[in-house]
């Protein structure tokens, strides 16, 4: 059996089993981390960046396209930008962002029964509080 049958028959099984439970199955989420060489970060590229994460003079979070835009411009501009997909995945209690392996533990928590209720941490709690307090009046 060739490793892409084995896949599609575990994504069956899978999703055989999400409709069985009446859940509903969870995307998976990528950003783009790129490193620029040649050119400085433009400011469309820091509006557009992904909410959470780090940026820098040469490094930012974007989205697919986002990211393809902007390592046209840096190889344009003589540069060779380094271009790195990851999953991600937002707390949906906390609200923290969460990138590869913590991403991928939230998305599949978050497809079981009553994963979207469960802590992403041992501090997901403690942020959710305070995070509703800095925005009560």
């Amino acid at each position: 059996m060739t490793c892409s049958l084995v896949l599609r028959q575990q994504r069956a099984t899978h999703n055989k089993y999400l409709k069985q439970h009446n859940l509903k199955p969870v995307r998976a989420q990528r950003a783009f981390h790129v490193e620029l060489t040649a050119i400085d970060l433009p400011e469309w590229a820091r509006l557009r960046a992904v909410r959470g994460l780090t940026i820098s003079d040469t490094q930012i979070w974007l989205g697919r396209s986002d990211s393809c835009v902007l390592v046209r411009l840096d190889r344009e501009a003589g540069g060779t930008p380094r271009r790195t997909e990851v999953e991600y995945r937002i707390c949906p209690i906390c609200k923290t962002p969460k990138i590869a392996f913590d991403a991928e533990a939230r998305r599949l928590t978050d497809e079981s029964y009553l994963g979207r209720s469960i802590p992403c941490g041992e501090y997901c709690l403690d942020r959710a509080k305070k995070a509703k307090s800095k925005f009560v009046l």
